[in-house]
């Protein structure tokens, strides 16, 4: 005589096994998925970074941890992180340690600064004030911002094709290293763009740049 019952419990078992094994098979296929995923947008989308230096005062503090978007479209007022070739050089033949350290592992010397005028214009300063005359026609308008007065003037300056002129938000002598001792920014050289709504949430969104 069969026993139904005992075939039936051991019928049972194994189906709850199978139905485990599925389970954790799902979830390990979910976690790959995932990770595939931010792996995907680490390395093609999003770019971090962290604040070193006063530069970009009263916007941008030393040690703030930032999110922005490895290079699209850049527009007047962005912030950018970008190279310089200039600084680069001066931290080769510096002897000083910590402008060698600047250099990052690829050889890059990044800078974080505002994009103040675009391919085209012309930018020039009176009396602490900019001046752009926008796509290089018509006449200077001033350049209205929430940043103190420049303390150190911008030399008229024609903006060339695919290159930026950049400032950092600390206006004041000495505060910024940036377009008027360095000079333009090539498009090439521009590693990131940081949306405003990405600086404004910086603090709330610190724990996405330790998991990307």
């Amino acid at each position: 005589m069969v026993d139904y019952k005992v075939n039936n419990t051991i019928t049972e078992v194994k189906a709850e096994r199978r139905r485990e094994l599925r389970s954790w098979i799902d979830f390990f296929v979910i976690v790959l998925t995932v990770l595939i995923i931010m792996t995907t947008i680490r390395v093609n989308v999003i770019y971090r970074v962290v604040v070193d230096g006063s530069s970009m005062t009263p916007t941008l503090h030393s040690g703030d941890y930032l999110i922005g978007f490895k290079v699209g479209e850049i527009a007047r007022g962005d912030v950018i992180v970008c190279h310089s070739e200039y600084l680069k050089q001066e931290a080769i033949s510096s002897q000083n340690g910590y402008q060698m350290a600047k250099l990052n592992a690829d050889g890059e010397y990044l800078l974080i600064k505002r994009v103040v005028a675009l391919p085209g214009d012309v930018i020039t300063s009176v009396n602490g004030k900019i001046y752009i005359k926008y796509g290089g026609q018509g006449e200077f308008e001033p350049v209205e911002d929430d940043f103190v007065s420049l303390a150190e003037p911008i030399l008229t300056t024609v903006v060339e094709p695919e290159t930026y002129f950049v400032l950092g938000d600390n206006r004041k002598l000495g505060g910024s290293r940036d377009s008027r001792e360095i000079g333009l920014i090539p498009f090439r050289d521009v590693k990131a763009v940081i949306p405003q709504y990405l600086i404004d949430a910086r603090y709330s969104l610190s724990f996405l740049y330790k998991i990307l």
